[in-house]
């Protein structure tokens, strides 16, 4: 690892506290927001936070509140054929500022 660099174990996530934050960011009348607060399981937060994060406004925000889980939010786009030109938008500017993801 490199030096400097920060282990965050993603089992210790605070996933509510984390998604509350997400929510707060959005604006007021955005439909992800209830998606957000009715996700019934980690596995569907897991899988809406993997959508949004290959929409170009949400990809930072996305990544920086979840970067723990930023390897697996970016290994569901492969179980999912559609949005390829925003997915691959997206790994472009994520592996520029996360190249941890890159290997």
């Amino acid at each position: 690892m490199a030096s400097g660099a920060t282990f965050h174990d993603p089992l210790t996530m605070n996933f509510r506290r984390q998604t509350a934050r997400l929510i707060e960011l959005l604006p007021s009348d955005s439909p992800y927001s209830s998606d957000l607060r009715n996700a019934r399981s980690h596995s569907e937060l897991l899988q809406l936070l993997s959508i949004l994060l290959a929409i170009p406004a949400y990809t930072a925000t996305i990544a920086s509140l979840f970067r723990p889980l930023l390897f697996d939010l970016c290994a569901r786009w492969l179980h999912d054929g559609q949005q390829r030109k925003e997915k691959f938008e997206a790994l472009c500017f994520l592996i520029e500022v996360h190249p941890e993801l890159f290997p």
